[in-house]
């Protein structure tokens, strides 16, 4: 379903539950600040639309919370998530100097930053066990990342 129906749907059930008797004609959103972003008219009801499918996009994508790979949710969080990011976007071998930026200033040392591309690796392996070969693989120069 398209969001804003679902968003419509939703301030329309919460109305005839929490305010029996009453129906929610607009609903407006306000940001963090106060601000009022959007007003959006609830109709009384709504006829039905055609299933609402995000877009998506090939490989990695990390532009909502949780990031996905050809459209497909995968709960990675944290360091192991940064890294990923840093190995995704790269053309290249990504060298152990550029992975410590994912600590945000804390001096990690060379340990831990390879115990955290071995934990993102196990993680991905359990996604893609067919997979054949590193899905991470480390070299001279860096780490690569071949699930792309």
């Amino acid at each position: 379903m398209d969001p804003l129906h679902v968003l419509q749907d939703a301030a329309r059930t919460y109305g005839r539950h929490v305010f029996s008797g009453y129906f929610a004609g607009t609903l407006k959103l306000y940001d963090d600040a106060g601000r009022k972003v959007a007003e959006v008219m609830v109709p009384p009801c709504m006829a039905p639309t055609e299933p609402f499918a995000p877009e998506v996009r090939p490989g990695w994508d990390f532009s909502r919370k949780v990031p996905r790979f050809d459209g497909q949710e995968h709960a990675i969080t944290g360091r192991p998530l940064t890294v990923l990011r840093a190995l995704a976007g790269a053309s290249g071998p990504v060298p152990v100097e550029e992975l410590r930026e994912a600590w945000d200033g804390y001096q990690a040392s060379d340990s831990t930053i390879r115990g955290t591309v071995a934990d993102l690796r196990k993680r991905l392996e359990s996604l893609w066990p067919e997979w054949e070969g590193d899905v991470i693989e480390s070299t001279g120069a860096g780490y690569v990342l071949h699930v792309r």
